[in-house]
């Protein structure tokens, strides 16, 4: 098995949501979920805070790439990292 098949789609979903997020957003959420210091934390905190608010399907102009998250926290796209982003509420 190699070892990417060993990551789960939600933990993939959470390196793009973390690698997309401006560095002042991750100070926010990694202090949402109390300074661990673990981005998986910080994901949690954002799910938690999604769950909570609701979510839009988002989908990037730029690159077409579509994701769930919460539209008013988005900073960039994990497929392309612009920022042309257009978003649907679902809930």
């Amino acid at each position: 098995m190699k070892k990417a098949e060993l990551v789960a789609p939600d933990d993939r979903t959470g390196m793009a949501w973390w690698n997309a997020l401006t560095d002042a957003a991750r100070r926010f959420w990694m202090q949402q979920a109390g300074n661990t210091g673990r981005a998986v934390d910080a994901w949690g905190a954002y799910k938690l805070h999604a769950a909570r608010k609701g979510v839009a399907e988002l989908f990037c102009t730029r690159c077409g790439y579509r994701w769930e998250g919460a539209r008013q926290l988005v900073a960039r796209c994990p497929g392309c990292g612009g920022r042309n982003i257009v978003a649907n509420e679902t809930a």
